[in-house]
C-alpha cells in the first residue's frame, strides 16, 4: 500500500492532487483504497481544498470503476501532456 499527496503547481482553487495510490494485489478488496482516500480527503479539508484530483490510465478499468465508485468525475478541462525524448 503506497500513497502520496501534494497541491498542485498551477490551479484558480486550492486542491489536492494525488500523485500516487497503490494497494498491493494481496491486499485488495479490504477497503484500504477507500481508507486511503479518506483520509486524503480530510487532509485535503484541513488545508481548505475544494477538490482531489488524480489521473488514472484508461487501460486500468478496475482503477477507473473504483474511482467513479466513490465519487471522482472525469475532467474535461485538462488534457494530459507528455514529453517523451526531452533531451533533444
Amino acid at each position: 500500500m503506497y500513497g502520496y499527496t501534494t497541491r498542485p503547481r498551477v490551479s484558480t482553487e486550492p486542491g489536492v492532487y494525488v500523485q500516487d495510490l497503490y494497494v498491493a494485489p494481496g491486499a485488495r478488496g479490504r477497503g484500504l483504497g477507500c481508507e486511503l482516500i479518506r483520509a486524503v480527503r480530510e487532509r485535503a479539508a484541513e488545508q481548505g481544498a475544494s477538490y482531489v484530483k488524480l489521473t488514472v490510465y484508461d487501460r486500468n478499468p478496475a482503477a477507473l470503476a473504483f474511482y467513479h465508485g466513490i465519487g471522482f468525475e472525469s475532467c474535461e478541462d485538462e488534457l494530459p501532456l507528455v514529453l517523451r525524448e526531452p533531451a533533444q
